[in-house]
């Protein structure tokens, strides 16, 4: 996969060339489909009263997990698979609060997706590291 890095007020963003490059419009057309067809889905079915206004929060599971499998569907790496996973469980997380199954609430919840954000962020800076090699990272080069 052949990148390019641009730095653009502090923030580092990523530009794909080539094949990758259409991979990523592909994805980001498909969960951007995905997301508007689920929202306007909700919407009718609240017009029908089918679902109640708290219903429509269930389309935010249904797009992260949407995302995920066109993730999956277009880059099976070892890194895809680990990012697809995590969605898929966030997106579980999700419904089971917004449904409150088990009697899970966002208010009891929320510190345990504090700590796996935090246990994820410092993963990722680990592996950052090990895949530069050297243990050295130069400013282009950060993981952040």
């Amino acid at each position: 996969m052949h990148s390019l890095y641009h730095r653009h007020r502090g923030a580092r963003i990523r530009f794909f060339h080539g094949d990758d490059g259409r991979h990523h419009r592909l994805r980001n057309h498909l969960v951007l489909g995905g997301a508007l067809v689920a929202l306007g889905v909700a919407w009718l079915l609240r017009g029908w009263d089918m679902i109640g206004t708290e219903g429509l929060w269930l389309t935010v599971p249904a797009v992260l997990a949407w995302s995920g499998l066109v993730r999956i569907a277009l880059d099976r790496s070892a890194a895809s698979v680990v990012r697809v996973t995590v969605r898929l469980a966030l997106a579980a997380y999700l419904v089971v609060v917004i449904e409150q199954i088990g009697a899970l609430t966002w208010a009891t919840t929320w510190p345990v997706l504090a700590i796996a954000a935090g246990v994820a962020t410092v993963v990722d800076a680990v592996l950052a590291r090990v895949r530069d090699g050297s243990g050295e990272h130069r400013d282009e080069e950060a993981a952040w």
